[in-house]
């Protein structure tokens, strides 16, 4: 194996020349295509954190109104409870009233009934008393004696009441 300084120099040239034209041609654009699939995959991942960001956002947000749900829902269901509970009062309340009412009425009816049997049986008694005392007497009366004896009865006898 010889050494021969012009084979050297043709073989240095040839790898420079060779060099040259495959980093021009092969390696630049390679290494170009390699930084483009790069910056893509950056893109690609940035955009993949910022959607989980997003989400994980979202998911808060969604917890949060849920949460707001879920009170509304309660203080809605608290208020109809109320509602029901003083519309329940309320109608016990008229019900009461309305009974005690009738009883009211009821009582005062009675009353009047009451004090209307005293005055027929009081005239009764006294229409009784005064043809008792006409047979015993033996004697008619006029109408004005008779008015007379059944009021002396009745403030004799006394008012029941």
């Amino acid at each position: 194996m010889s050494f021969n300084l012009s084979d050297m120099l043709f073989a240095i040239i040839n790898f420079a020349a060779m060099a040259f034209i495959l980093n021009k041609v092969l390696f630049k654009p390679v290494l170009k295509v390699l930084d483009d699939r790069q910056n893509m995959i950056n893109a690609v991942h940035r955009q993949a954190q910022e959607a989980k960001q997003e989400a994980e956002a979202d998911r808060e947000q969604y917890s949060l109104e849920m949460k707001k749900l879920r009170i509304q829902t309660q203080e809605i269901m608290e208020r109809a409870l109320k509602a029901g509970e003083e519309s329940k009062n309320i109608i016990i309340a008229d019900a009461k009233a309305n009974a005690e009412s009738m009883m009211q009425r009821t009582r005062e009816e009675l009353e009047l009934e009451k004090e209307k049997a005293k005055k027929e049986l009081r005239s009764e008694v006294a229409e009784l008393a005064v043809l008792a005392a006409g047979k015993l007497v033996q004697q008619t009366l006029r109408a004005e004696d008779h008015e007379k004896l059944i009021e002396e009865f009745i403030h004799e006898v006394g008012d029941p009441t």
